[in-house]
């Protein structure tokens, strides 16, 4: 599984706007990619913020 979500507000070294690729999570936030970091773990409050901010879009990709 693949989680591609866009990011409401700034969190960390990613701005509003920006798309990510969820490959992971720690007890401390979430391990993302993008086009400027690569596997950076934004933490969980700043991570679920923005999230919330983009009203939660999240794209799911799965294997047929």
């Amino acid at each position: 599984r693949l989680l591609i979500v866009r990011m409401g507000l700034d969190a960390g070294p990613l701005t509003s706007g920006n798309y990510v690729v969820v490959v992971g999570y720690t007890p401390g936030g979430v391990v993302v990619n993008s086009t400027a970091v690569n596997q950076q773990i934004v933490d969980w409050s700043v991570f679920l913020t923005a999230l919330l901010q983009a009203d939660y879009f999240i794209l799911k990709i799965e294997p047929f």
